[in-house]
């Protein structure tokens, strides 16, 4: 299989378990190890493990693997939502409110249907207040 056939099924993949469509038909030369590859390559590969959580065509080894990512990913983004607070609070306490930026946002607003399907690079947050000058 291609990468960019690949790619079409993560995708039909998450459409499916995502938005509600239809999932992509099965298809013979479709390896759960490409499937894997690409989204891991494309950050997805918590996303595609929550769309799949009740496909029943999954072998077990790739069920456990699924399930860990899903897992670990969840547990990492809490401690970055952890951090998130504590650096909020510190910025809070010398008047700069923060603005959370790209996926950190996502997590916070409650953007996906759970909270360990967004990858987070690294979180980023801007602020606004009183410049250093100004706290006199």
């Amino acid at each position: 299989m291609t990468r960019s056939r690949a790619l079409d099924a993560v995708c039909g993949h998450l459409r499916a378990g995502l938005l509600g469509a239809r999932p992509p038909k099965p298809h013979p030369w479709l390896g759960w190890e490409q499937l894997i590859e690409v989204s891991r390559s494309h950050c997805v590969a918590p996303a595609l493990a929550w769309c799949l959580r009740e496909e029943t065509l999954l072998p077990t080894g790739m069920r456990r693997y699924f399930d860990a990512v899903l897992m670990l990913n969840g547990r990492r983004n809490e401690k970055l939502l952890k951090g998130l607070a504590r650096v909020a609070t510190v910025l809070n306490a010398v008047d700069v409110e923060p603005v959370l930026l790209k996926g950190a946002a996502h997590l916070v607003e409650g953007v996906y249907p759970t909270r360990s399907l967004r990858v987070v690079g690294r979180p980023r947050c801007a602020g606004s207040g009183k410049s250093v000058g100004e706290r006199g």
